[in-house]
């Protein structure tokens, strides 16, 4: 293996990524005494310096091969594949090392970047010479203190005999979950016959098959497992395959301990959560939700298949070099199918979630095998096909298993039941008074019963047209403690390319809950400052670094968040990164965003949503044009950066209104950063529009319930549009075309999702209409 040329130390560098992990990156730099020459970022900032800096905008610096003289590395400190950048910058003649940067790297791990072996690379698997040394030199050093076995029945464990006789004369038998003929002569056992240790070759070159092998075997721990990897890493220098080796471009966390998909037996209650969810950030609600049933007493477990798909599929990309990969039907996968630009699109096509097969064939399997008496499934819009093949699927085969749904979807009581078929019982909003009397009463064996905050969908409750009545909310919403993902390494909740964001919420619900437009307008409720900050010790003690609050509404209480984070720098916590969204409102001091920007606070988004005096005033925003202009300035003056969001085309709002807004984004694009989210408005039936359209001059064009049966989160576009003045889809996207061009006028850096939805509302004007679809589907 080769390793990058270490004794003559980097003296100047340059930082591919002018964000977070590039922040980072400096203070490795400037730790080691190595000199930043260059930020360079798609979007740098636009004072063009980052961390006083000079940052480059990309194309402007691979168009200009002077920035390369003097630099002896360029660290890629980006989330995304860094291919294309080497190869441009190879053309251009720059001879320099490459590095990967991630999160929590350390000052060695930077310097000594390695190769890494492709056990898919390694046999021609043509009885070539080259295979035979290659066999036969791993051979002659396994160890002989225990019988040989090999792993499988399979095509590469007969060529692997034939080619060698060297193999033949020193494996005892194959091991395989299912005994049969012998292969040329050896004896092929199943793994119940398997009672002597032996020393195990798992030869099959792909990952994922390698890894069942380990899960298959993880009984028999007298065994001693060996690899294409651990027999390689033993051979001397020369006979190493060094054509099955290759530089990374992108660093990568894999391999990682992928759990097998399996469950327990004789269980009361099995929560699962379905693909697909992004990954990087640890499932908060599954964990609350995992903490409330441990009040019930009930012999549960919590299994997270999306993480476990997640890194099946990241696996064979990255450690096969499979890529790309492709749908049974042909078509290309994207590189990431969890992707906030992917995400949509994918997980509501079956010809792409068919990719993953024989993942949701093991799951029913094990499901089947295991038989809960109640499986508990968590929905969350991208994962309803798979709930609902895998709700069909226990139908047919375990009929008296018990099933229950909540979730993020299911907040209403009105829509919500309709966003999936079929279910027994659905949890309506947060879980914590409904859930135990409900997982109490089904193990008593009652199967009808008025629980606040339940929906019942049966023959018995619809005969005697049981209400709803909506559950009381708990107060005290520390009393479960905060989630600490028992079920699973937290080291799993990583994206491929190790970015991980721990989702923390000071608040529940939001305190102002008059924005017109808004579906999260709920009781407001907020945790102990001081156990918020426990929870942030707790993860940064084993590893964790990057904070997201996930409030509707941060700053319900403003001294609530400056006391997390005056405890913070108490106790000392250090090296962290935290964002999350407040509102603007009265009482923000420049002070204030210091304290925030000294404990760790390095984005801030801002609910914006209106930059006009009218618009402000429809949407019920509770602040003024001034009071954005200050708070925008005090956060950015503080070194915070700063997002914000618009919500374009609400009933009422004039062409005026848009000039206005454009005027202000313009004035005012030197106090922010990014806009982060663009939409026009989405009609969701959690709103006050919906709720009461005709107030607002909305007009339906179908009728009002069955367009409520049909669209249970969001109403389509083209079903309806307002009034004084008149305003459809057309005129929204015709709004929002006029803001993206000021932005790009002025250089003003739009989000990456931001970027995405206006680039499909502008190209397609069904685009909108097929995304709700979808998610009513």
């Amino acid at each position: 293996m080769t390793k990058m040329n270490t004794e003559k130390r980097w003296q100047r560098v340059i930082i591919w990524g002018a964000a977070i992990l590039g922040m980072d990156c400096l203070k490795v730099m400037k730790k080691a005494g190595i000199e930043v020459a260059y930020f360079v970022d798609q979007r740098p900032p636009r004072t063009g310096r980052f961390e006083d800096i000079p940052a480059l905008q990309s194309q402007a610096f691979l168009a200009d091969a002077t920035f390369l003289s003097g630099v002896d590395a360029i660290i890629f400190a980006m989330w995304s594949d860094s291919r294309t950048m080497r190869e441009s910058l190879r053309q251009m003649g720059f001879t320099g090392d490459f590095a990967n940067y991630h999160q929590g790297m350390s000052q060695d791990g930077l310097f000594r970047q390695k190769k890494t072996l492709l056990p898919t690379k390694l046999l021609d698997m043509n009885f070539s010479p080259r295979d035979l040394a290659l066999v036969d030199a791993i051979v002659e050093r396994i160890s002989i203190d225990r019988p040989l076995a090999l792993y499988g029945a399979t095509p590469i464990n007969h060529y692997l005999l034939e080619l060698s006789a060297a193999l033949r004369n020193k494996v005892s038998c194959i091991i395989d979950p299912v005994a049969s003929a012998p292969i040329l002569g050896i004896p092929v056992a199943s793994l119940q016959t398997l009672d002597a240790p032996h020393s195990v070759w798992l030869t099959a070159p792909a990952y994922l098959d390698n890894l069942d092998a380990r899960h298959a075997l993880r009984q028999y721990a007298s065994c001693i497992l060996n690899d294409w990897e651990s027999l390689v890493a033993n051979l001397p220098e020369d006979q190493r395959p060094e054509h099955a080796f290759i530089q990374q471009s992108g660093f990568h966390v894999y391999p990682l301990p992928i759990p097998p998909i399996s469950f327990q037996a004789d269980l009361d209650f099995l929560l699962l959560d379905l693909p697909a969810r992004f990954l990087g950030m640890l499932p908060n609600g599954l964990g609350y939700v995992h903490n409330i049933l441990k009040t019930t007493g009930c012999n549960f477990q919590t299994a997270d298949l999306d993480m476990i798909f997640y890194h099946r599929y990241h696996s064979r990309r990255l450690l096969d070099g499979a890529e790309p990969l492709f749908a049974p039907d042909g078509r290309e996968l994207p590189m990431d199918p969890w992707g906030v630009n992917t995400a949509e699109d994918f997980w509501y096509d079956e010809g792409y979630v068919e990719y993953f097969r024989p993942e949701i064939e093991r799951t029913v399997a094990e499901l089947i095998k295991a038989n809960p008496k109640i499986l508990g499934l968590s929905l969350h819009g991208t994962n309803r096909m798979i709930a609902t093949e895998v709700i069909r699927r226990m139908r047919e085969a375990r009929p008296e298993m018990i099933i229950i749904v909540g979730g993020y979807d299911c907040n209403n009581p009105n829509t919500s039941p309709q966003v999936i078929d079929d279910y027994d019982y659905m949890v309506i909003f947060e879980a914590e008074t409904s859930l135990p009397p409900l997982v109490e009463a089904l193990l008593a064996g009652r199967r009808h019963f008025h629980i606040p905050g339940v929906v019942i969908k049966n023959k018995l409750s619809a005969a005697l047209g049981t209400p709803f009545a909506p559950a009381q909310l708990q107060e005290d919403i520390d009393a479960q403690g905060f989630p600490t993902y028992e079920w699973a390494d937290p080291i799993l909740y990583r994206n491929h390319n190790g970015y991980q964001l721990i989702p923390i919420i000071l608040s529940r619900g939001c305190r102002w809950s008059r924005c017109t437009f808004c579906g999260e307008r709920f009781h407001w409720r907020r945790r102990d400052p001081m156990k918020v900050a426990d929870e942030i010790e707790w993860f940064v003690e084993r590893g964790g670094k990057t904070f997201h609050f996930n409030d509707s509404d941060l700053s319900g209480d403003p001294e609530a968040v400056r006391a997390v984070c005056e405890e913070i720098l108490r106790r000392n916590i250090r090296d962290i990164t935290m964002m999350g969204q407040l509102r603007v409102q009265k009482g923000y001091t420049p002070d204030y965003f210091k304290v925030l920007k000294e404990a760790g606070f390095g984005r801030l988004r801002y609910g914006i949503d209106a930059w006009a005096k009218n618009t402000l005033k429809l949407q019920k925003k509770g602040y003024t044009l001034d009071m954005i202009e200050e708070v925008l300035t005090y956060t950015n003056q503080a070194g915070i950066q700063v997002g914000m969001n618009l919500v374009i085309g609400i009933p009422g709002e004039t062409e005026a209104d848009i000039d206005e807004t454009i005027a202000n984004i313009i004035k005012n694009r030197d106090k922010f950063d990014l806009i982060e989210n663009l939409n026009t408005l989405i009609l969701t039936t959690a709103s006050v529009y919906w709720t009461d359209p005709e107030k607002f001059g909305i007009v339906l064009h179908e009728d009002k319930n069955e367009l409520e049966r049909k669209h249970p989160v969001t109403i389509p576009s083209s079903l309806w549009h307002s009034t004084s003045p008149y305003i459809d889809q057309d005129v929204r996207r015709k709004r929002l075309e006029r803001i993206l061009d000021a932005t790009a006028d002025y250089e003003i850096n739009i989000g990456g999702y931001a970027e995405r939805r206006a680039k499909q509302l502008l190209k397609d004007a069904s685009d909108h209409d097929q995304f709700n679809e979808k998610c009513d589907a």
